[in-house]
């Protein structure tokens, strides 16, 4: 198993693939978040989403708010690999003072 795996079974990861707001509205990773391999996502040179769809912008804000607020260590996006291109990998890691965004 990887080390990826036994975070999930050890319950420090979750994988999200869609977001449900109050009114029933989702929003989807794979279909509308629309981001770039290896592009930055937030902060200074971050890039925008393409297509800059409403929904890809809310998208990225909610990944970078996720990250902006350090209750993960780890905040994987499409952005980052291709096994990613359908979700959001948030991560606790006990222990550690790092903190990584992608």
């Amino acid at each position: 198993m990887t080390e990826w795996g036994k975070r999930h079974q050890g319950a420090l990861a979750v994988d999200v693939r869609e977001l449900r707001k109050d009114n029933g509205e989702a929003l989807n990773i794979l279909d509308q978040f629309h981001g770039r391999l290896g592009a930055t996502l937030c902060g200074e040179g971050a890039v925008p989403p393409n297509p800059d769809s409403p929904e890809a912008k809310e998208l990225h804000e909610i990944a970078c708010a996720a990250a902006d607020s350090h209750l993960f260590n780890s905040v994987l996006t499409p952005n980052y690999n291709r096994p990613h291109q359908n979700h959001f990998h948030l991560e606790l890691t006990p222990d550690v003072d790092w903190f990584m965004v992608r």
